[in-house]
């Protein structure tokens, strides 16, 4: 994750995928500096590097002590000392890509995807989810139904308007390192008043017991529907699907609730250590149905 770090005192700085900086009011990055131009240079992320360009200001912006002519582009690397004018300068900590990021339009004021979900307005509230799908697409899940999104678009969560910075992958390869969801089996033991769901997940190399949390009951009305259809015979691709106003009527719940229970399962698992924990779910783009995303299920009494 890309972290930029004052040479001088001062919090390091998280850029979004695009940032403008100077000492307008509009930039990403403001500089209170006098030699640091309105509108001194721009880093943007270009799908596998972050490139910083030179706006034309009037004292220059220098990578590695050499100044960058006039919309001159340089790639950074970690390490690199960047120096906006001749006062004010930051150190390249990290040159990963950004988060998923969202800027709330009326403050200015930014949230930043944590581990590979952005939830808006925040963890407590989650009205909104974006996150990436296995095709590398941004998926925005809002009042129940997935549709795909884009960087720069905007988006109303809790009656504030947001406007999502969201990186390209471009060329590189994403890395993955951790658990994998993906042809794992889930087990379920549920007690004979249902009021306690555990949750154990068998990968090829490890069992990983979740223990019986409330936001597991989300998980198992969508395991037996899956199972439901199984039994009778339904395609793979067609088995467990409903929409989301009836899984919250199976639940004997409100639709805000089932938000917050499989943000809670998502979150779970991402604390777990699996790096594709928001594929748990499933969801039909502009449908408003979903599933389970693992087809291999278990559903047991408590022993």
């Amino acid at each position: 994750m890309a972290r930029l770090t004052p040479i001088a005192d001062g919090a390091p700085w998280m850029p979004p995928a695009e940032a403008l900086i100077g000492r307008s009011p509009l930039c990403t990055l403001r500089l209170s500096a006098t030699d640091v131009s309105k509108e001194h240079a721009t880093l943007r992320w270009v799908g596998d590097a972050w490139e910083l360009r030179d706006l034309g200001s009037r004292n220059g912006t220098y990578v590695a002590g050499k100044r960058l002519n006039p919309s001159e582009r340089a790639s950074l690397l970690a390490g690199t000392v960047l120096r906006f004018g001749a006062t004010t300068g930051y150190t390249v900590d990290d040159d990963g890509p950004p988060p998923a990021m969202a800027r709330r339009e009326d403050t200015g004021t930014w949230v930043a995807a944590a581990h590979r979900m952005l939830v808006l307005p925040n963890d407590e509230h989650p009205e909104a989810t974006v996150h990436q799908d296995a095709a590398g697409r941004w998926i925005l899940e809002l009042d129940g139904v997935a549709s795909e999104v884009h960087h720069a678009d905007l988006l109303i969560a809790s009656g504030v308007t947001w406007r999502l910075s969201l990186p390209s992958l471009g060329d590189r390869t994403a890395e993955v390192s951790g658990r994998l969801l993906r042809g794992a089996r889930l087990r379920f033991r549920v007690s004979s008043d249902e009021e306690h769901v555990s949750l154990l997940i068998h990968t090829t190399a490890e069992a990983i017991d979740l223990k019986s949390r409330a936001h597991h009951h989300v998980a198992l009305a969508l395991a037996r529907a899956r199972l439901r259809d199984v039994v009778a015979g339904v395609p793979p691709a067609e088995q467990g699907w409903v929409y989301h106003d009836e899984l919250a009527r199976m639940m004997a719940t409100e639709r805000t609730h089932v938000n917050v229970a499989i943000h809670r399962l998502r979150r779970q698992l991402e604390d777990a250590g699996f790096v594709d924990a928001p594929s748990c779910i499933e969801r039909r783009l502009s449908s408003g149905q979903l599933r389970l995303g693992i087809a291999e299920l278990e559903v047991l009494p408590a022993s």
